[in-house]
């Protein structure tokens, strides 16, 4: 089985998740998978993929991530 390279394992998601606020308390009710913005913004920093080039290897717009990760940046 090959692994994907956006994809975040089980046990790293139960992990996140505990960090993640509430759906509902970030605004809308939001229309893209976490699970796999939160690989691709493992990945951005991981392989130094610049912002615009995201998109380019997700299914998900690059800015779509780039806000995500703002606003996770944010909750600290």
């Amino acid at each position: 089985m090959t692994k994907m390279r956006f994809t975040v394992e089980e046990s790293d998601w139960k992990a996140f998740q505990t960090y993640l606020p509430d759906r509902g308390s970030m605004g809308r009710n939001r229309s893209t998978d976490e699970r796999q913005v939160i690989g691709m913004i493992r990945s951005k920093f991981r392989q130094g993929i610049p912002w615009r080039d995201l998109e380019w290897y997700g299914a998900i717009p690059w800015s779509t991530v780039y806000w995500s990760f703002c606003k996770y940046k944010k909750m600290d």
